[in-house]
């Protein structure tokens, strides 16, 4: 079989080869192809049950944080402008909430801040009103890694706070650095 072209594949390809083997990478790949789901919806869940069933949640958490959709460059370029301009985290904060509508962020400490989103982003699973795994959030870790770690330096730490389609009101991610 040759490769999916779906970048959302791809991108979930890519990763397992990372972190768990071209070998696994290629097996999931001719089991679970985007075009053979009915909906997105399903392939995701489908998705999230294997690696659920197959991994341990380090290793299924280190798949999905690599699955990211861009890496942050041009929202890091302006978070960095913004930072740029104050003195502190919290003044980095509240200018960063003044400028921008898709995030926002909330001051815990000057190593520590959520950033949320007010909606779910996702392409994939958006549109639906049914549950997600919180197996498939954890691509917003890996963004959020990689974003921050472009604002912060090299010691970031991320994790999971909150997600939409788990139930909650907002996607939230706790970044420690």
């Amino acid at each position: 079989m040759g490769k999916n072209e779906n970048a959302n594949v791809r991108r979930m390809v890519t990763s397992m080869e990372k972190v768990i083997g071209e070998k696994e990478a290629r097996k999931f790949e001719e089991e679970y192809p985007l075009s053979n789901s009915a909906t997105t919806y399903n392939w995701v869940k489908n998705v999230c049950e294997y690696l659920e069933k197959n991994y341990d949640q380090k290793t299924l958490q280190c798949i999905r944080e690599g699955c990211i959709c861009n890496d942050g460059k041009s929202t890091a370029k302006k978070m960095n402008t913004y930072r740029n301009k104050t003195m502190s985290v919290e003044e980095f904060i509240q200018l960063f909430n003044e400028k921008e509508s898709f995030a926002s962020m909330e001051y815990i400490n000057e190593q520590e801040l959520l950033f949320c989103y007010p909606e779910c982003y996702c392409s994939l699973v958006n549109k639906t009103e049914q549950p997600v795994s919180k197996t498939w959030c954890y691509c917003t870790v890996g963004y959020a890694k990689s974003l921050f770690t472009q604002v912060f330096g090299e010691n970031v730490e991320v994790s999971l706070e909150e997600s939409i389609k788990n139930g909650d009101t907002r996607c939230a991610v706790r970044v420690t650095w």
